[in-house]
């Protein structure tokens, strides 16, 4: 089967088609114009929030700057004054420490005796002293001098060491002689 067209069918199908073709357009355009309106204007909403909210943001960064300076500042106050608190109370109980002497006697004055001056440290002792404020030995904290007698270095050494045994955490810094005792009064 042929189908035979004439030149004013072929204008007609064509100007039918071109009628289908632009109606379909146009409800195209009716659909998506308003989809694209409304994109339109989005975009004009969120380029007047974005001129609107700058200097807010602005704003709002100079302050978060300040406020980050400020806080910074006083960190390093607050760091500096710890510091020199620490230092202060290093300093305290060292001045403490020197000013406070502890004084023990060892051995009884006789004829011919030498006074032998000891300096002593207990390292243990001296720290529990300091954690338990309350139950250590306070004397640790300070200098400890111990005063012998004895009629020669050796034996106040002996005596020193039964009385402060080294394995019990004593430690014994400088022996010095100051005078042998005659029995006479100067």
């Amino acid at each position: 089967m042929q189908i035979e067209l004439a030149a004013s069918d072929v204008v007609i199908l064509s100007l039918a088609a071109a009628c289908l073709v632009g109606t379909v357009v146009l409800e195209l355009l009716r659909v998506v114009l308003p989809d694209i309106y409304e994109w339109f204007a989005d975009h004009a909403k969120v380029l007047r929030e974005i001129k609107e909210t700058g200097p807010l943001l602005e704003r709002t960064l100079a302050q978060n700057m300040e406020q980050g300076a400020l806080r910074d500042r006083r960190n390093a106050e607050r760091f500096r004054l710890k510091s020199q608190l620490s230092r202060l109370e290093v300093m305290l109980t060292g001045a403490e420490r020197d000013r406070v002497q502890v004084w023990h006697h060892l051995g009884q004055q006789a004829i011919g005796d030498s006074l032998f001056v000891a300096k002593l440290d207990n390292k243990r002792l001296a720290d529990v002293s300091h954690k338990d404020f309350d139950s250590a030995p306070v004397i640790w904290r300070y200098q400890n001098q111990i005063r012998v007698w004895a009629p020669s270095e050796h034996q106040a050494r002996q005596l020193l060491a039964n009385a402060y045994p080294p394995q019990e955490g004593y430690t014994l810094r400088e022996l010095i002689t100051v005078s042998r005792w005659t029995g006479t009064s100067p």
